[in-house]
Order: structure tokens, then C-alpha cells, then sequence
């Protein structure tokens, strides 16, 4: 995004953007700790699609792992 508006980077893009694919589903998460966004795409009879954000910016970011006690050890409904 350059001053607010979208820029068209297809021709940069590796096959996972620019190769056809049929998809049902995304993740978003910080998949290679970096501290930016990526985009995990699950594709239909094929493997997934990983798509790293790979900008350098000045984002600052926490990691949380959180443990539950004794009935909730993955500490689901956490608050």
C-alpha cells in the first residue's frame, strides 16, 4: 500500500498467488514468528498455500502463550 492507495504486485508474486487454485478456506497468523501477517490457504485436492508477508516495517508485536490449570490445560476461554 503505498499513500493509501493499493498497488497491483501480480507479476512479483510467486505461484501461490498467480497460479489458479481452488480453495476453501484461509488462516491469517503470524506463521513464521516475524511479527507480521501471513495467509495459510487450504486448497481442494492439493497441498496448502503458505503466503509469507515478507515486508520489513516497524510493527511492533507481543507474543502470549497462555496454560490453563487443572480442567482447562490449553486455557480455551481464556480472558
Amino acid at each position: 500500500m503505498s499513500a493509501g492507495k493499493f498497488e497491483e504486485l501480480i507479476d512479483e508474486a510467486e505461484p501461490g498467488v498467480s497460479t489458479p487454485h481452488c480453495s476453501r478456506g484461509c488462516a491469517f497468523g503470524d506463521f513464521d514468528n516475524d511479527g507480521d501477517v501471513d495467509i495459510l490457504i487450504v486448497n481442494l485436492n492439493e497441498p496448502p498455500s503458505l503466503l509469507r508477508n515478507d515486508l520489513t516495517g516497524s510493527s511492533r508485536w507481543v507474543k502470549v502463550k497462555l496454560i490453563g490449570r487443572t480442567s482447562s490445560r490449553s486455557a480455551i476461554g481464556a480472558k
